[in-house]
């Protein structure tokens, strides 16, 4: 009776729980949870809830009776996602235990689980890994005591290493190593092949390509012995992949050939009999060689002839042919076949016997070091990451009855996995039910060795019946214009599957329709999409076009915060933008300087998430100073760093007195500066007596030091010194408490320019800009994600030996074809990896996408990746010649954003210059906008001086100053400036005194004027605005863009003012009328603006100004309709040339050349 009651409630609460699941959870969700086949993958895409689901899985699991706490095993990929999942399922189980009172074996069950949370298995699988050995007790070979090496200790083993293969030291290895092993070592060490190799090399470099090579190896699960077994196979190892090459490579020669003689290629295409020029009879030749296919045929030959045949074509033909070419360039067509011509030599003549040779000695000389590192370990009780893994597989494999106590595996993120680590998981996973969840799509960390395949298959396998599939695809983070943008642009990259050996096919994100709040989260007025594109000139270098990118991102931001909304999550309603919504995400490091040199510069608060230029930062080198100046008295160069930096609390310029008055600079401390004196000698002893992390405890005790500091690095300077701090103690807890050891470990970590990352993090209150790496920003998301630096393509630094997965080592030397053919293999999973970067970076956005940099990106960068695949066509787009990439770093004017994101049809984007010269002449306006015809008028007579650049000067100055003579940004200041604060383009201009001297004048008169003065008075009351950007949908139209020069408002009406740098009678101004009419259409429709007064400011005459009215059109709607009708002939043609304006017209030289 009992029994039948307990079974009826159960039935009764699997019923509720089942109801409850699918009234709190979508569909696919559900189905995940309360899935009960011995396999589940599910696919989880971008803000789809999979920590919400694997909460609900595992709760399900308890509930139902079918696992307890204990029994589940869930591995996360971070510390962090292992807390958070915990901390979820907690709250998950506590709220519906709480509303599980009907039902007694539910509630029972719940409460027995939060009971035993804490002592369950929700962790890292190194953190499981580890706790797997210390509770295995006596059944591994290895001490109990034993503990993860630290980072000083190795450093310094492998810093041994250099000098043990530096100089050949026998005697060292042979102490280190025994047996068979001990044996082998000697004869590797004695071997002529080693000393080429090292001479070849550099020891150094060598030990770099063994640490490399032993990392990839070991996150497969193989060990030292793998790679004297694979020196002993070479030849067999590398005749299996030049085969896997050659069989790639004949099928891509093969579609070269189907392009040139194939039913639909070139030759079908062409008439060569009628052309009787030099590439016809070339080309008629090729084809008569080369026109019947064979099986056997030898691809390389023809294509080497291809080749020879194409080279420097031009002319009307070779524009033909382009135009069928899949590069839609003969050029780049050839540049593609002669890029991989090294097959031709892989097919004919095979690995040569040298680097046959030398990767060999190679792999010999990296086993050796493995063995050795292997030792060191061993004989010190320390043990690796992967060492972890590995150990833990083998307990497991030893006693069944460890991994027995697991009833079910749930692993997050396993697209991250490993072939090591999915090893360990399928060697619990037998008669257990096991739950996958991940997504392809952003499997991000091929530089740890993730294995996206391995997912993959999975995926597959259950797809085959081995289990059950579940896609979720229901994104709750992303505004539905954003999802449905980042849909079409991926749906096109991943037409054919997410790569070569991933055939999956793109699962799209969808929006939460069904959602209460779905409705309102789409008010917000943050564009969607956009594009800041900057084109500057073709010789200014990477580090001015980062300059010039981050300023107008600098200047767009600033027009955002406090004036565009974004959905506010915790709110559930939308508010103003503000710097802690934005993040900054970058493919690498190198861009944060410029982002730090100009936004930092500009005011804007950054926070540079896991930086990883510790050693870089001063506080740090002056600590490292200190300490080698404590170690070694002697040392008056580190003497002389620490007193000339903040730390000593001695000012530069007495620190600079002392330092520069030659011998002696301890004596003239310790008479000058007796206290700071004693201090340095009494932190000596405690250094010696203590160790060098007891200084740096008092040095940071010390609160007084950071006052030194700019306020806004006082945070950061004080988070580094307790990262210093706590180096120094696990140096001295893992190696020594000696002072020597511990600055020298320091400083020669400083000098090689160690990756260690900067101390310190910002709470999700604090008002400031994120920055950070793709990497970095996985699992989070923002209102606002800019996409910075994503016009390049980076390959990482070369290295003369690279370590490779595919030949073990790929060599640098010309001779050989081991790099070249390392890149062919390696360069497809690189792109792969490049597009899922890409595809993370766009998905951590929730209401809005920025991407910036160069009107002419990169091949394979991911703005070249959009603008391939249409990703322009949605965008709003800035377009700029390049902003100021210098100067004084001024506050950032906030412009009015007005307006959104325009609607297709016609030209997608229009801004008043272009209009304009649509107007005046549409064949002008196909050369300079269709054409990209540098359309230059001359103006005047030409005598005066600085030509087109001077307005761009003028421009630049206006938007800086105060519009007094003598004031703190007066005419005398700004021409007081160095060339340097300029944008490097007008820099040659403004070292020209004649053009200072115009611009002097124009600005003085202005000033002295009454439009000045009323300039200056609307300045100081804060009603004017400079610069200010606007973006205007016209209805059915295009979005018109630009900025305003001058702007402001007074009893109802609007004023805008354009400056001009030419005289009342040039011929160029009945453009400049219709480009002002722009500038009001713009502000008539954004700010709903009756009254618009429209004029130039002509600062050649003092800034006279010329009132410019609507006429011809009779009022703002017969301006829209004119330029609604202009944008869509201009999108379509015809551009008829007017040719009653030519004789007047101000591009008439360079026009009648086309």
């Amino acid at each position: 009776m009992t029994m039948t009651t307990r079974t009826g409630d159960m039935d009764e609460g699997l019923k509720w729980l089942s109801e409850l699941v699918e009234g709190k959870t979508l569909k696919a969700q559900a189905e995940a949870i309360t899935a009960d086949e011995p396999t589940v993958v599910v696919s989880a895409g971008a803000g789809t809830g999979k920590t919400w689901t694997l909460a609900w899985r595992f709760l399900w699991a308890v509930a139902t009776g079918r696992a307890r706490a204990g029994e589940i095993l869930t591995l996360t990929f971070t510390d962090k996602a292992a807390t958070e999942m915990a901390d979820r399922i907690r709250a998950l189980m506590t709220t519906v235990m709480s509303m599980a009172s009907g039902h007694r074996s539910i509630e029972l069950r719940l409460k027995a689980a939060l009971e035993e949370l804490d002592d369950g298995y929700i962790s890292t699988i190194h953190s499981f890994a580890s706790r797997v050995i210390k509770e295995s007790g006596l059944s591994l070979d290895l001490d109990p005591s034993s503990r993860v090496v630290s980072s000083p200790e190795e450093d310094l083993f492998w810093n041994q290493m250099v000098d043990v293969l530096d100089r050949l030291d026998g005697r060292w290895i042979g102490t280190n190593l025994s047996g068979e092993t001990r044996k082998t070592a000697l004869a590797i060490l004695e071997d002529r092949l080693t000393r080429i190799i090292l001479a070849t090399y550099s020891p150094a470099s060598v030990i770099s390509f063994a640490r490399g090579l032993m990392d990839i190896s070991s996150s497969r699960g193989d060990g030292p012995q793998t790679l004297w077994d694979w020196a002993e196979n070479l030849e067999d190892r590398h005749e299996e992949v030049r085969l896997e090459v050659l069989k790639v490579a004949h099928h891509r020669w093969t579609e070269i050939y189907e392009v040139w003689f194939g039913p639909m290629g070139i030759f079908a295409a062409l008439d060569l009999d009628s052309n009787g020029t030099q590439l016809a009879d070339r080309l008629r030749g090729l084809k008569d060689r080369w026109k019947v296919f064979k099986e056997d045929m030898d691809l390389p030959a023809f294509l080497s002839d291809l080749s020879e045949c194409i080279k420097n074509a031009r002319g009307k033909l070779a524009d033909s042919i382009a135009l069928m070419l899949p590069e839609r360039s003969v050029k780049a067509h050839r540049d593609g076949i002669k890029d991989q011509s090294f097959l031709w030599d892989l097919s004919l003549t095979g690995w040569s016997r040298k680097e046959l040779e030398l990767t060999s000695g190679l792999l010999r000389i990296a086993g050796l070091c493995w063995y050795c590192w292997e030792g060191r370990k061993s004989g010190r009780g320390l043990i690796a990451f992967d060492d972890m893994i590995l150990r833990a597989g083998e307990v497991l494999e030893r006693e069944k009855s460890y991994s027995n106590r697991f009833k079910e595996i749930m692993v997050d993120e396993f697209q991250d996995t490993n072939g090591l680590q999915d090893r360990l998981i399928r060697s619990m996973s037998d008669g257990k039910m096991l739950f996958l969840v991940g997504d392809l799509k952003q499997s991000i960390y091929r530089f740890r060795h993730a294995d996206l395949s391995l997912f993959g298959g999975y995926i597959q396998e259950v797809r085959k019946g081995g289990g059950r599939y579940v896609s979720l695809d229901v994104s709750f983070r992303t505004r539905d214009e954003l999802i449905h943008r980042i849909n079409d642009l991926f749906s096109k990259v991943w037409k054919d599957g997410l790569g070569r050996s991933l055939p999956h096919r793109y699962e799209k994100l969808c929006p939460p329709v069904d959602q209460d709040w779905h409705k309102a989260r789409q008010e917000v007025s943050v564009p969607p999409l956009e594009l800041l594109l900057t084109y500057p000139e073709k010789k200014t270098s990477a580090e001015e076009k980062r300059n010039i990118a981050m300023e107008l991102l600098s200047n767009r931001l600033s027009s955002l915060v406090g004036e565009a909304t974004v959905w506010d999550k915790s709110e559930g309603k939308t508010g103003p933008l503000r710097w802690r919504d934005i993040a900054i995400l970058v493919p690498s490091r190198a861009i944060f300087p410029a982002i730090q040199r100009v936004l930092g510069g500009r005011g804007i608060p950054l926070h540079f998430e896991k930086n990883t230029s510790y050693y870089a930062r001063t506080e740090v080198q002056d600590s490292v100073a200190l300490l080698k100046y404590l170690s070694d008295p002697d040392d008056m160069l580190s003497l002389a760093g620490f007193l000339s930096s903040p730390l000593s609390a001695i000012p530069l310029r007495d620190a600079q007195d002392l330092v520069f008055k030659g011998a002696g600079l301890g004596e003239r401390l310790a008479l000058g500066y007796p206290g700071l004196w004693k201090k340095l000698e009494r932190w000596r002893i405690t250094g010696r007596v203590k160790g060098a992390s007891a200084v740096m405890e008092e040095l940071v005790a010390d609160g007084s030091i950071l006052e030194r500091f700019a306020e806004w690095k006082r945070s950061g300077v004080a988070a580094n010194l307790r990262r210093t701090v706590d180096l120094l103690r696990e140096y001295e807890s893992t190696v020594g408490s000696g002072l020597s050891g511990a600055s020298g470990w320091l400083a020669d970590a400083m000098k090689r320019k160690a990756k260690e990352e900067e101390a310190g993090s910002v709470g999700p209150d604090e008002d400031v800009v994120k920055v950070m790496t793709i990497h970095g920003s996985k699992g989070l998301e923002f209102p606002l994600v800019v996409l910075a630096g994503c016009d390049g393509r980076s390959r990482g630094f070369p290295q003369a030996l690279l370590p490779s997965i595919h030949l073990g080592a790929a060599l640098s030397d010309d001779e050989s074809l081991s790099r070249k053919v390392h890149r062919f293999l390696d360069d497809e999973e690189e792109e792969e990896e490049r597009e899922r970067l890409f595809y993370v970076g766009c998905t951590r956005a929730r209401d809005s996408l920025i991407l910036v940099g160069t009107g002419e990106p990169a091949d394979g960068s991911w703005l070249k990746t959009a603008m391939d695949h249409g990703f322009m066509e949605w965008a709003a787009t800035d377009l700029t010649g390049g902003p100021s990439a210098g100067g004084e770093p001024a506050s950032v004017e906030r412009g009015a954003v007005i307006g959104g994101p325009a609607k297709p049809g016609g030209l997608d984007r229009l801004s008043p210059s272009s209009w304009a010269l649509f107007r005046h002449c549409p064949h002008g306006w196909r050369l300079r906008f269709r054409q990209a015809v540098d359309l230059s008028w001359e103006a005047g007579d030409g005598s005066e001086p600085g030509g087109a650049d001077l307005g761009t000067l003028t421009h630049w100055l206006l938007a800086r100053w105060d519009f007094s003579v003598e004031g703190k940004r007066g005419v005398e200041k700004l021409l007081s400036w160095d060339r340097s604060l300029l944008p490097p383009d007008l820099r040659p201009l403004w070292a020209q005194e004649d053009v200072r001297s115009s611009v002097k004048s124009w600005l003085t008169d202005l000033a002295e004027g009454p439009d000045g003065g009323m300039y200056r008075e609307l300045l100081r009351e804060g009603r004017l605005e400079r610069e200010v950007p606007f973006r205007v949908p016209l209805a059915d139209g295009p979005l018109l863009v630009g900025a305003v020069d001058l702007m402001w408002e007074d009893c109802g009406k609007v004023f805008i003012r354009d400056y001009k740098t030419t005289g009342t009678d040039s011929d160029v101004h009945r453009l400049y009328d219709d480009q002002l009419r722009l500038y009001g259409l713009a502000v008539h429709l954004g700010m709903e603006a009756e009254s618009v007064d429209m004029a130039l400011c002509l600062l050649r005459e003092g800034g006279k100004e010329l009132s410019v009215d609507l006429a011809p059109f009779q009022s703002w709607g017969d301006l829209e309709e004119a330029v609604r009708a202009d944008a869509l002939s201009a999108a379509s043609g015809p551009w008829s040339r007017s040719v009653d304006l030519c004789d007047s017209c101000p591009f008439r030289r360079v026009c009648r050349g086309y």
